[in-house]
C-alpha cells in the first residue's frame, strides 16, 4: 500500500472541502493519503477520513515522515517547507501542487520567487489544468514535469440548495 503526505499551510476552506473530497477515490487505488497543517488559524479542523497532523515542528515532522513510509509528498502551494523536507533527509519524490493560485491579471512574482529554493530539490508541478499556470511554469520552470488534473468535484455531496 502506497503512503502519501499532503501538507498544507493552515486549512482553508477550500482545502477543507476538497481534502476529504480527494482522499476517498485515492483509497479505491490502495494509496494511504494522510494531511499535515503546519498551523491552525480556525478554532476547528473538519472531520477528515484520513490521519490528520498539526504541527510546524522539525522533530515532529521527522517522526512523523518515519511512520508510516511515505512515498511521495504533496505540499499544496507552499515552498518553504522544501528545504524542511529535503533535510530530514526525505528521499522520495516531493510535488508542488498550485491551488489556489490568483487570476491571470496577478504579477506572476508568487512564482518567481521560490525559483532558487524549487531548482535545488527534485520537485514536480502539479496544478488544476489552468492555462495562465501552465503557461507561467513552462515558462519559469521549463525543465521541471508538470502534471495536470481536473478538481474532484462530488456533486451527490457538495451542491447548492436553494435557501427556504
Amino acid at each position: 500500500k502506497m503512503s502519501v503526505l499532503f501538507v498544507f499551510y493552515v486549512p482553508s476552506a477550500p482545502v477543507e472541502t476538497l481534502n476529504p473530497q480527494s482522499s476517498k477515490p485515492l483509497k479505491n487505488y490502495n494509496i494511504n493519503p494522510h494531511s499535515l497543517y503546519y498551523q491552525n488559524t480556525n478554532k476547528t479542523i473538519n472531520h477528515h477520513p484520513t490521519q490528520t497532523f498539526l504541527t510546524n515542528q522539525h522533530h515532529q515532522i521527522k517522526k512523523i515522515l518515519h511512520q508510516p513510509h511515505y512515498t511521495l509528498i504533496l505540499i499544496l502551494s507552499h515552498f518553504q517547507p522544501l528545504p524542511h523536507f529535503t533535510s530530514l533527509p526525505y528521499q522520495h519524490k516531493i510535488i508542488i501542487q498550485i491551488q489556489p493560485y490568483p487570476p491571470k491579471t496577478t504579477p506572476k512574482s508568487p512564482l518567481t520567487h521560490p525559483i532558487p529554493l524549487l531548482t535545488n530539490y527534485p520537485s514536480r508541478f502539479l496544478n488544476p489544468n489552468t492555462p495562465h499556470i501552465l503557461q507561467l511554469l513552462h515558462q519559469l520552470y521549463p525543465s521541471f514535469p508538470n502534471f495536470t488534473f481536473n478538481n474532484s468535484f462530488h456533486t451527490n455531496q457538495f451542491s447548492y440548495k436553494p435557501v427556504t
